[in-house]
């Protein structure tokens, strides 16, 4: 007679619970790996088993329900010089730059110029 062999809850419905852990685990740790998020913050990953019994108890349905939490990224901070064009009225929003637009950087890279954005003001 061979030994019962027993295994675990992980694997029970075709090895789909295992599954969805290791999917929400990926999902999790590419979370740790983006630049865009707070890398000491925790992540959890919440598996839930919902064990229904039928009402004569010789059945029992199982749910289970895989949930992740991840960090959100990282608020995007930008400085804007706001004022009007002296000539024409018009309300401007001018993005700063680190440096003097075609300042080239230690790095080698050349300073862009500042991105402009019209303000309209009253709905014009």
């Amino acid at each position: 007679m061979e030994a019962q062999q027993y295994t675990s809850i992980l694997k029970m419905a075709g090895n789909a619970i295992m599954e969805a852990a290791d999917i929400e685990s990926a999902k999790i740790i590419d979370n740790i790996l983006d630049v865009n998020t707070d890398p000491k913050k925790k992540r959890k990953l919440v598996i839930t088993v919902d064990f229904i019994p039928t009402q004569d108890r010789s059945q029992v349905t199982m749910q289970v329900q895989t949930k992740r939490t991840i960090v959100p990224n990282e608020p995007i901070q930008t400085t804007l010089s706001i004022g009007a064009n002296q000539k024409t009225g018009e309300v401007m929003a001018v993005e700063m730059t680190p440096n003097i637009p075609g300042q080239v950087a230690l790095d080698g890279q050349v300073q862009e110029s500042p991105k402009i954005m019209k303000i309209a003001i009253g709905g014009k």
